[in-house]
């Protein structure tokens, strides 16, 4: 597969947040129960393996391959079951922009094949929910998440 087949995801974000403050609710496994996980184990070093668990025990383990406080966290990211598992790549770039943070997330390395396309969209929409939820419990302190993705 050559990398013109692999498709990527680009989306940016706003948060009326201080870049450190944004940096910790992305890294720190306790910031992100609040808005994104219901469990986490996020060494803060380059190399080591990560978990994240959802609600009903889903959970995937991945690799931390960048981690440069405050301004960037890269994982692998693992999709479907052991059989026929697939890795992409996901990126947060986190920079100061006037009152807030911009956060940038590209997540790329997915398949254009049926498993990947299908992974690719469920994954564009995840970030944007997510995300979004995350700009909630920053600036409001509201976590929106239903109780299934808590």
């Amino acid at each position: 597969m050559t990398k013109k087949e692999l498709l990527s995801i680009d989306q940016s974000f706003f948060y009326r947040a201080s870049n450190r403050r944004v940096f910790r609710a992305l890294t720190d496994p306790a910031e992100l129960t609040r808005w994104f996980v219901a469990k986490a184990d996020l060494p803060h070093e380059a190399g080591a393996a990560y978990r994240f668990e959802w609600p009903g025990g889903y959970s995937h383990v991945g690799t931390v391959e960048e981690f440069v406080p405050p301004r960037r966290l890269s994982l692998t990211w693992p999709h479907g079951p052991v059989r026929g598992r697939f890795y992409t790549r996901v990126t947060f770039t986190v920079r100061r922009a006037g009152p807030g943070t911009f956060v940038s997330v590209h997540h790329t390395g997915f398949p254009s094949t049926p498993k990947g396309l299908a992974q690719y969209g469920g994954t564009q929409s995840g970030w944007a929910y997510y995300l979004l939820n995350l700009r909630s419990v920053l600036e409001f302190g509201r976590d929106l998440r239903s109780p299934r993705d808590a």
